[in-house]
């Protein structure tokens, strides 16, 4: 129904006498109308013409002076006329009208009411609290597989997985990040992978519910982001079991980088692996997540 108003409107101008197509418009449509657009019936005996729909019924009609039957180029009336049967018709059958130069005028409504709904529906979300949080990781659809991709060319993996060199060459993986470095973790380093030309970002974090793991949310997505923008990059984030450590990064660089929310970041990793943040962890995940959406809301409250 939402074309309807422009129809109405257009008629309106139909109506009234000192209506005028300006004259560059009539110079780019003209010449490029489809033949079979030409079925209005220009009347010798008459000063109007009437312009007919492909349905047959009347649209509309356009006052005009009569057209000379053997002119070699139609007169300015003939080419008002093909210009409004021009913009009738591709409003009737739903075409493309953006070439056309009332197109910034027609959706120009619709777009403001699509940024608006978007920017309401980021300030009607609100952080849940951790309990509703907890709920999310209940809701089992993933896989416990030693790996599994998350996210396009982004993994989640185990011990096993990350020690594992032909899977990590079958899988083609440019760059680790271990989030259970360390001599007591898994010890692997950048030299376990020279052989392999992979980039290697550890972190010595132990899945501890008291370790502050948020100190590397910031560090860990942009590596993520700069290995997934490398042509042909793709990333395996770990830890020992990949269930909690390297699961926390995951989501803090979709939060981060693919402005999800925490809901929805969970949701997706969740989807494709069984993952559970210890409680410390994902209540840093639930602080990050808090302080992302103000920031987006101040950013939309600044936008005109």
């Amino acid at each position: 129904m939402g074309y309807l108003l422009p129809i109405y409107l257009l008629q309106l101008l139909l109506t009234t006498s000192d209506f005028v197509v300006p004259r560059s418009w009539l110079d780019t449509c003209h010449w490029s109308l489809p033949q079979d657009l030409h079925k209005h019936q220009f009347l010798s005996s008459s000063d109007s013409c009437t312009i007919l729909s492909l349905t047959g019924q009347e649209a509309c009609s356009v006052k005009c002076q009569a057209a000379a039957s053997a002119s070699s180029r139609p007169t300015e009336s003939a080419l008002q006329a093909d210009y409004i049967y021009m913009v009738m018709h591709k409003i009737f059958h739903f075409e493309d009208i953006f070439s056309t130069p009332i197109k910034r005028r027609m959706f120009r409504t619709r777009d403001c009411c699509s940024r608006l709904c978007k920017r309401k529906a980021v300030a009607d979300y609100m952080t849940p609290m951790m309990c509703e949080l907890q709920r999310l990781f209940w809701q089992k659809g993933g896989s416990d597989n030693h790996v599994d991709q998350v996210w396009p060319n982004l993994y989640v993996g185990d011990a096993w997985a990350a020690k594992n060199k032909l899977l990590l060459q079958d899988l083609g993986i440019t760059h680790i990040v271990n989030a259970a470095d360390g001599r007591f973790n898994v010890n692997t380093g950048a030299q376990y992978y020279q052989d392999l030309c992979i980039s290697y970002y550890g972190i010595e974090a132990y899945d501890e519910p008291s370790f502050k793991i948020s100190v590397f949310f910031y560090q860990a997505a942009n590596f993520i982001k700069r290995g997934l923008d490398t042509p042909g990059g793709r990333v395996l984030v770990h830890c020992a079991m990949g269930v909690s450590r390297s699961a926390a990064l995951v989501l803090a660089y979709l939060m981060i980088h693919e402005h999800l929310t925490l809901v929805n970041a969970i949701k997706i990793v969740n989807s494709h692996r069984d993952i559970c943040p210890n409680m410390g962890f994902l209540r840093q995940l639930r602080d990050l997540d808090i302080s992302l959406n103000e920031e987006r809301n101040t950013f939309d409250s600044m936008e005109p």
